[in-house]
């Protein structure tokens, strides 16, 4: 194992390991932000439509 720690293409190899695992779990974050987002817009959307229709129904 002291080798492996002084092993610098090994020691490279861990640090691409985890860059990857990194990158993945940022990549899965976003998307899962992307979609919280969407989903906030669109009800809001049909939100912002139920009230504009309630109005319409009110005033006419």
């Amino acid at each position: 194992m002291a080798t492996q720690m002084n092993d610098p293409v090994a020691h490279k190899s861990d640090l691409d390991a985890l860059e990857e695992r990194l990158k993945a779990h940022i990549g899965a974050e976003i998307s899962r932000a992307k979609f919280e987002m969407l989903t906030w817009g669109v009800g809001i959307l049909l939100v912002n439509d139920a009230l504009i229709l309630t109005a319409i129904k009110l005033f006419v």
